[in-house]
């Protein structure tokens, strides 16, 4: 007699064997991945996530304008990359999406959903003359109900000065962080780079950078081990392990996910919450809203009576990683992902653990959640050999 496991077990085969693709049409798909993987490094060399060559300088020379009553928008040099010209990319794009539409495979729309957004971007800053603005379909502006959960958060966390000593330098705290990576056999290596704008990032090619001049408190490696690398590495750990370069590099915007399970880590997952998480998420949602009604002054004015506690350098900070793709600040516009974490954390906080395991595990954006379970069967039958 056969038992109940067993006859689930069985049923759910059966229900998702349309799913499974025979070796030559698996070698096909591996293939078309391979390209879509390499496509996608091309695309984020050339449009996203660029390095600041000049942010010391200017951040200076805006301060110290502001200081003397003057208006100065800051002009950023983005670090050139120049093994793709933006030109040659788009047929390369536009090809693939053909390839895929004409392979009858249940994840092709998900990449197609993907490059024909990338698509878009590369369109959009072709075709901007002197890049006045960035598209909306690229600054994924917040909604009003986001924005007011934004205002209220940042009435309820003002900044708050920090007291705790950051004496841990940045070669002390690669060596920490490294032992926190190994402890969960990510395969992940951290390295110096000293034109990230941020203290530390996490890449696609199993790297994460420090910048070399950062300096750290106890608190803030203890939170950067649960939103670097339990959340941004594992996800991308993750995806190598799927096989396919899709799940690696994500889904459209797997970012907001992304950066909301690695806020919860920060926030729910350390004994000593690390101070004005809440604040700074809150104030870039604030910012994305009025990226491209404002100016840099005006949302740096805006900002201050808002935040009117917060130093003018927190604040710049801030706003400069919504104007950097623009180069010259004083353009309407700008990219809106940085939102990501407040609109992220607002999904992640109401799901419980199972769900919360799922989006570690399946590199989906917000609207493919229902989609999951579908994922899991679709790669449970196709076994796809891991990445790594």
């Amino acid at each position: 007699m056969i038992s109940l496991v067993d006859y689930l077990s069985a049923y759910t085969d059966n229900r998702y064997k349309h799913l499974k693709l025979n070796d030559e049409r698996k070698e096909h798909l591996l293939n078309l991945d391979a390209e879509y993987g390499e496509l996608v490094q091309l695309f984020r060399k050339r449009f996203n996530a660029k390095r600041v060559e000049n942010l010391d300088e200017e951040r200076e020379r805006f301060l110290t304008a502001r200081k003397r009553g003057l208006k100065y928008f800051p002009q950023i040099e983005l670090e050139i990359d120049s093994s793709e010209d933006k030109d040659n990319i788009l047929p390369r794009l536009k090809n693939l999406i053909s390839e895929f539409r004409d392979f009858d495979c249940y994840i092709s729309k998900f990449y197609i959903e993907s490059l024909q957004n990338m698509v878009r971007i590369v369109e959009g800053f072709t075709n901007a003359s002197n890049h006045t603005t960035i598209t909306a379909h690229h600054k994924q502006t917040p909604s009003l109900l986001n924005l007011e959960a934004a205002y209220e958060m940042l009435r309820n966390h003002p900044y708050e000065d920090v007291d705790e000593e950051r004496n841990i330098t940045a070669e002390e705290a690669i060596k920490r962080i490294q032992k926190h990576i190994n402890k969960f056999k990510y395969k992940w290596t951290v390295e110096p780079d000293d034109k990230i704008m941020s203290r530390m990032i996490v890449n696609l090619n199993r790297t994460m950078n420090v910048r070399p001049d950062a300096m750290f408190s106890e608190t803030d490696i203890e939170t950067l081990k649960r939103h670097e690398v339990e959340a941004h590495i594992g996800r991308r750990y993750y995806g190598l392990k799927s096989g396919l370069n899709l799940f690696l590099c994500g889904l459209v915007r797997s970012g907001v996910l992304d950066e909301g399970l690695a806020i919860y880590n920060s926030l729910h997952k350390t004994e000593e919450i690390k101070p004005n998480i809440e604040f700074n998420i809150a104030l870039k949602t604030i910012i994305a809203y009025h990226i491209d009604k404002m100016d840099f002054c005006e949302i740096f004015d805006m900002c201050k009576k808002l935040a009117q506690s917060a130093p003018d350098s927190v604040i710049f900070d801030n706003i400069i990683r919504f104007k950097r793709e623009l180069q010259d600040s004083s353009l309407i516009g700008g990219n809106g992902d940085a939102m990501s974490y407040f609109c992220g954390y607002q999904i992640v906080k109401d799901m419980n653990d199972e769900e919360r395991n799922d989006i570690l595990k399946y590199n989906v954006g917000p609207h493919h959640l229902g989609e999951i379970n579908t994922i899991k069967q679709f790669l449970k039958v196709n076994k796809f050999k891991s990445l790594i």
